[in-house]
This record gives C-alpha cells, sequence and structure tokens, in this order.
C-alpha cells in the first residue's frame, strides 16, 4: 500500500469529490479513482458509497478515515525528522490558500517574499475555506489566507489585502447601462455562482439573506473555479 493512495483517500473524503481532487492535484480523474480502488482492494471493502450520483464515505471509510489522517501525519514528521539529521536545516513555510488567493494572489507575493528571504522555502496548499481551515485545525499548514469567514476563535485573524466584487452582465443586458441597481431587482437575474464552499459566495450569500432575498433568488449554474 502506497501513502499517496492514504492521501488521495482522505482527500476524496475532505472534497466529497474525486474531480475536485483531481483537479488539486492535477492529475486525471483515473487516477484518482485508481488509487481508491487500490486502497479498497488493500482492505478488501468498499470504502465510498456511490448512490444516486453523490459520493459518500461508507462505514468502513469513516472508521480508516482518522487511522489514514494518522499515518499521514507520521509520516510526514518522519520525513522532517530524517531531512533534519542528514540534510542542512532549511525553514519551510507551509501554506494553505483559497482557490482565488492561491491561484491569483500568491505567485506574485511569494517571489516577492522570496527574494526577501531567500532561505525560506514554501509548500502551497490550495482548497476551498473549509478544507483549508480544517488543514489549519489539524496542523497540516502554518498559515491560511482565505477570502472566506472565519469563525474559529482559536485562530490569531488579520486583514491582509481588500479585493472588489464586480457585477458583470453582457452588454445587450437591460442592466448594462444602470449606475445602479435595487436591491430587489437581483431577484430577475440569472446568477452564475461559485461551487458552494466558495468565501466569495458566502459572503454574497450572507448579504442577500440580510436582505431577505437569499432564498427567492434563481441560479441557473454553478462553476468550480473564477
Amino acid at each position: 500500500m502506497h501513502i499517496d493512495n492514504l492521501n488521495m483517500f482522505c482527500q476524496v473524503i475532505e472534497e466529497g469529490s474525486i474531480s475536485q481532487v483531481a483537479r488539486l492535484n492535477y492529475v486525471s480523474q483515473p487516477a484518482v479513482t485508481s488509487k481508491i480502488q487500490q486502497l479498497e482492494n488493500h482492505y478488501g471493502i468498499p470504502l465510498f458509497d456511490r448512490t444516486q450520483g453523490k459520493l459518500t464515505a461508507s462505514e468502513a471509510g469513516t472508521v480508516l478515515y482518522p487511522y489514514a489522517k494518522e499515518i499521514l501525519s507520521c509520516f510526514r514528521r518522519s520525513e522532517e525528522e530524517v531531512k533534519q539529521l542528514y540534510t542542512a536545516y532549511q525553514e519551510t513555510l507551509r501554506i494553505g490558500a483559497s482557490l482565488t488567493i492561491g491561484e491569483y494572489y500568491l505567485p506574485q507575493m511569494l517571489g516577492k517574499f522570496k527574494k526577501l528571504e531567500p532561505h525560506i522555502d514554501f509548500s502551497l496548499k490550495i482548497g476551498s475555506t473549509p478544507h483549508i481551515m480544517a488543514s489549519m485545525e489539524n496542523h497540516d499548514i502554518d498559515i491560511a489566507l482565505v477570502e472566506g469567514m472565519v469563525t474559529n476563535k482559536e485562530f490569531q485573524i488579520q486583514q491582509f489585502a481588500t479585493d472588489e466584487l464586480i457585477l458583470i452582465v453582457p452588454v445587450n443586458h437591460p442592466w448594462n447601462n444602470r449606475i445602479k441597481i435595487h436591491i430587489e431587482d437581483i431577484l430577475q437575474a440569472c446568477f452564475i455562482w461559485r461551487e458552494k464552499d466558495a468565501g466569495a459566495r458566502k459572503i454574497l450569500e450572507n448579504l442577500f439573506q440580510q436582505h431577505g432575498i437569499l432564498e427567492r433568488m434563481s441560479s441557473t449554474l454553478t462553476l468550480g473555479s473564477t
């Protein structure tokens, strides 16, 4: 059994989607499925229930998950200990970032920081805000950069940047030449949303809920990235 199989298994449990795990690891969906099947062959029992198009952990998968997380944690610690014994010590900052920040904001920032602190290496993990915050709680990363809401009071939270959300409509849309729209006008529109756990979507949903229109809105498409 390969350690990578356990890693993929844990990611599928956390993300709830083989396609999402494949995208985050830059591999094909069959590659992820193959690793899960190898793990199921090893234990001789299905680790996921695949009913009605939804992927959920089976009873065996639920039992295996905490053991797999502990094995992965021990494996990573063993790597760090051995590397410190036989190689020159070099600091590594483990960063977790939500999708938009990790893909669009961080590359330039890390490049500048590396010039100032060349002795520090980075490992970057990109995922949804809940997934990244779960990594913080499990001590898999040292710092999390997310645009979603953080409710865990045990973390030290600090704003590091500001961003602007812009409403985009087609050029032939009735709102095209309007400077402002009323909040109730939103109900006339069909929205293209980010995925359910996306930080930007959570911010908009909270806003619309405050104005009492969230439950009355319609959406036609949900996309997994900007």
